[in-house]
């Protein structure tokens, strides 16, 4: 149109007072058209009477960087359009399928939050679902999202621009180097760039420079499409891509490309070599790695096929192969030549290294450890080798972790974290989360709570949130700190895969069981604890968590006053002689009225965790207390405090028996140790409007309980009578019912269940 038009019309949206809405559908075929700069004038001139609302898969028809400075213009884009894994399963029931979480992030990684490929792909599982358990059989379903994608996108470019989409989908991350080798183009840097910026599944890689991502849906299409064009090409495009990726120093791509190409001596010889086997262990990518690997044939006979035959097997779980396989490494390692022989030997190490976690062997683990420290001397100072050592590290730290041996376990690990070069988040989060784990059951909450990492976004995929031992090692904390809730929260959050390590298992039934204790269930903790023991599935437990299992059964009989049904867990503590059956020994000797075994000092024990030191002065505490040396009791009560107040441990303060419970709350103990009834880290940690919701529905206590009430309030959780109270407390029957009746109406109930409840809602007991 003519200028004066577009003046005219600018002017007379000036002069309006309500603004006009246009909405431009398909906007991107404005682009190379003289209306886009016509359009951009008349929207410019316009004031805030025009609003454009423009629909685009391209940049649209108007200048974005003006506006942009300007502030005038909302940009939404791809990412704000993708739906989160919640909604996408809610969009999923709707066609009545229904994931399980390790498939749903699966998808979510293939169709990235893309609407249409969510549903589509849904679909494709409603009328599959046998594959709806099995992530990588993903990649072959979805026809329909194939159609879709090359009407709607594919075949909107021109021949040139498909021909070069098409030789480069081999690759998962495209270099624009890799992308000139493939297609003999060079200003393929230029067309890359520009179909990211004007194309969704086109981007860039976030964790290389100068490198592009085509979206998993859109680069399985244009895959299969390749195949069906041009089946010959596709070898000899992934061999252009390995010798590429060879140069560039990036092994592990280059082995996935020579696997895909049938060179499967060269994929082998590539990954060990080029010190790349601990990404075959490690990683977001490690999967993908075995995948493609997994079609090695079984009959190669070299050192380095055996490693990664072995390595594969790791990945599995598989204890028994990956040992045959690394045997067999062994053997064949002779025959290697002299060049080869440090990276064939580092290459054994790391996958053995990792076999000896798995089967607990400490001294395996520990003698790979020393086998790679000598490796390292002979062997460049790089990268790849820095990372085999820090994960060597990592494994025997979790070897000794799970062996119990648990300060030596914190040291290696700490190790290990300064041993991770850097762009190593995978393998460096694993060793945050055991060293997290081995610090709390070490006593030390709040470095447990540190090494665990802040709390994932609601929406964060799977690379994102916390390793199963980082969350077990948050449940501990709330366990031992007395927040119920953050127990139960980070318990929740343990992965699926996290159950089948036994040390995962007997730590969370630890938790489970101590939770149930606090919730008045001393049976359901003890039947917890049983099953956890007695599992005839998966791996056997440790022999120490086994002790610490049976040591709690014991205490929950104890302090539920059953010493009969607690001393069946202790025939064994005189023969294993270990701190935990010590300390449940002597205080079952102790509630039974005995004088508690001497020779227990457990407190003599320099590695002793925290809990149980505390716990060991409690019972010198009540011992006193019991022999009538107040004086003592308050001493050793008072070391006990000063021992759990830097870490906010309260469980076995929690577990200590009324009559001491009651002693350590009352007098000049309580005025110093007032933590002990400070709000509880989940109530600080809530939302706002979560804390004034519960605050709103929470009875409100108008008059406060005396020292002596608290006490008798304390026993009467303990479910004693009215005269094992009045014993406990030194005072008369009616005594301790007066006490009882100002309870009840303190806390406006008629029976004292109802006060009991009530007075832990309002955090009382």
């Amino acid at each position: 149109v003519s200028r004066s038009f577009l003046v005219q019309l600018a002017v007379a949206l000036y002069q309006r007072t309500e603004p006009v809405v246009v909405v431009l559908d398909d906007a991107d075929v404005l682009v190379d058209s003289a209306v886009s700069d016509q359009l951009d004038f008349v929207l410019r001139n316009a004031g805030g009477a025009l609003r454009l609302v423009i629909l685009a898969r391209d940049e649209p028809a108007v200048q974005l960087p003006r506006h942009r400075l300007a502030g005038s213009i909302t940009e939404i884009r791809a990412a704000e359009l993708a739906a989160t894994p919640e909604e996408a399963q809610a969009l999923l029931k709707l066609h009545e399928v229904d994931l399980p979480s390790e498939t749903l992030d699966e998808l979510m990684g293939r169709t990235r939050g893309w609407m249409a490929g969510v549903v589509l792909l849904g679909l494709a599982l409603h009328d599959r679902p046998d594959l709806a358990g099995q992530p990588l059989a993903l990649a072959g379903v979805g026809g329909d999202i194939d159609v879709y994608l090359d009407e709607e996108v594919l075949r909107g470019y021109p021949p040139s621009t498909r021909r070069f989409l098409l030789q480069t989908s081999i690759a998962d991350h495209l270099p624009s180097g890799l992308a000139e080798e493939l297609t003999g183009q060079p200003g393929a840097p230029r067309l890359l760039s520009r179909l990211a910026r004007g194309n969704a599944f086109v981007s860039r890689c976030e964790h290389h420079i100068d490198c592009y991502q085509y979206h998993p849906l859109f680069r399985h299409m244009l895959r299969e499409r390749l195949s069906e064009d041009a089946p010959g090409a596709v070898p000899q495009l992934h061999r252009r891509a390995s010798a590429w990726f060879t140069a560039a120093n990036e092994p592990a791509e280059a082995a996935v490309h020579a696997a895909a190409a049938a060179e499967w001596g060269a994929a082998v010889r590539i990954l060990v070599h080029g010190l790349a086997i601990p990404r075959l262990r490690e990683g977001p990518g490690s999967g993908r790695l075995a995948w493609v690997l997994s079609d090695l044939p079984a009959e190669t006979p070299d050192a380095e096929s055996a490693i990664v035959f072995a390595a594969i097997a790791l990945a599995r779980r598989d204890a028994t192969g990956c040992a045959w396989h690394l045997a067999r490494a062994r053997e064949l390692a002779a025959q290697t030549p002299p060049e080869g022989t440090g990276a064939v030997a580092l290459g054994i190490c790391i996958v053995a290294s990792g076999l000896a976690t798995m089967t607990g062997d400490v001294e395996a683990a520990l003698s790979t450890a020393d086998a790679v420290e000598v490796l390292r001397r002979d062997l460049p100072d790089s990268d790849p080798v820095r990372l085999a050592w820090a994960l060597v590290l990592r494994d025997t730290g979790e070897a000794l972790l799970r062996a119990g041996r648990l300060q030596v376990a914190a040291t290696v690990l700490t190790k290990a974290q300064e041993a991770f070069p850097g762009s190593c988040d995978h393998p460096r989060g694993t060793c945050d989360g055991a060293l997290a784990l081995a610090e709390a059951l070490r006593g030390r909450l709040r470095r447990a709570t540190e090494l665990a990492g802040p709390e994932p976004e609601p929406h964060a995929g799977a690379a994102a949130r916390r390793v199963p031992a980082a969350e077990v090692a948050l449940a501990w904390v709330g366990a031992e700190t007395g927040d119920s809730d953050l127990a139960r929260r980070h318990l929740l959050a343990v992965p699926a895969a996290g159950p089948n390590d036994p040390l995962f298992t007997a730590v969370a039934a630890l938790v489970r069981a101590r939770l149930h204790l606090a919730d008045g269930d001393p049976a359901g903790a003890v039947a917890l604890i049983d099953r956890a023991r007695w599992a005839s599935e998966g791996p056997p437990m440790p022999a120490w968590l086994d002790v610490r299992l049976a040591a709690a059964a014991a205490r929950t009989w104890t302090v539920t006053g059953r010493p009969d049904l607690a001393s069946r867990y202790l025939v064994e503590a005189t023969a294993t002689h270990t701190p935990e059956l010590a300390l449940e020994l002597a205080w079952l000797q102790l509630a039974r009225g005995a004088e508690p075994t001497p020779a227990i000092d457990v407190l003599r024990h320099a590695d002793l965790p925290l809990d149980l030191r505390v716990d060991a002065w409690l019972l010198r505490a009540a011992h006193s207390l019991q022999s009538g040396d107040i004086a003592a009791a308050r001493a050793s009560a008072d070391r006990a405090l000063r021992a759990a107040a830097p870490e906010r441990l309260r469980r076995p303060i929690m577990q200590a028996g009324a009559r001491l419970q009651g002693f350590l709350r009352g007098g000049e103990l309580a005025a110093v140790h007032g933590w002990l009834n400070e709000a509880r880290p989940a109530v600080a940690m809530r939302a706002p409007e979560a804390i004034a919701s519960s605050h709103s529905a929470r009875p409100v206590l108008i008059e406060p309980l005396t020292e002596k009430e608290h006490e008798v309030l304390v026993n009467l959780a303990e479910l004693l009578s009215t005269e094992e109270i009045a014993r406990a407390m030194f005072v008369s029957v009616n005594t301790v019912r007066t006490h009882v009746r100002a309870i009840l109406r303190k806390l406006a109930a008629s029976r004292r269940n109802e006060a009991i409840r009530r007075a832990r809602e309002l955090g009382i007991i």
